[in-house]
């Protein structure tokens, strides 16, 4: 069973520091993004674009542990891979149905430009949602540096 559940957390601090423990660097011989656990801990949810044609990949965790992953499934059009962790689970993060509303405040957590800043959270607002070749994108002004692909974008509540 794939567990989906939001947490309820007392302050913005306290959502964004276990997103931090759900989010890990995505490692490829290309360079690097980042991505976060969904499901039941095993599975890592980043951009296709992060993990290119790379049947295996290095996740790092915010503890600094290594961990070889599968892709296991890669959607070009929408920009979104699945890797599989073999023997770990970690922390997942809650994938909200609903889209934040133009104004809401919004929270990117990644390791942009260099592997060493994993965990970096920048904000931002939802500046709308666009209807692009049949999918809704949602536009944000957050600060979104290269590394940072394919990490969470959270809510206010702690989640994507």
């Amino acid at each position: 069973a794939i567990a989906n559940r939001q947490q309820n957390f007392v302050t913005l601090e306290a959502a964004l520091a276990a997103a931090k423990q759900s989010t890990v660097t995505v490692r490829t011989a290309q360079g690097h993004g980042s991505g976060f656990a969904v499901g039941d801990g095993s599975y890592v949810l980043t951009n296709s674009h992060v993990v290119g044609d790379a049947e295996v990949v290095t996740l790092v965790t915010t503890s600094g542990l290594s961990i070889d992953a599968t892709v296991t499934e890669l959607s070009k059009e929408r920009d979104i891979a699945l890797i599989r962790i073999s023997g770990l689970r970690l922390p997942p993060l809650h994938v909200s149905s609903t889209v934040p509303q133009s104004g809401a405040n919004v929270y990117a957590i990644g390791s942009p430009l260099d592997e060493n800043m994993s965990g970096s959270v920048t904000s931002g607002i939802v500046s709308g949602t666009r209807l692009m070749d049949g999918y809704e994108w949602i536009q944000s002004d957050t600060a979104i540096r290269p590394g940072n692909s394919g990490g969470p974008l959270l809510d206010s509540h702690g989640s994507v």
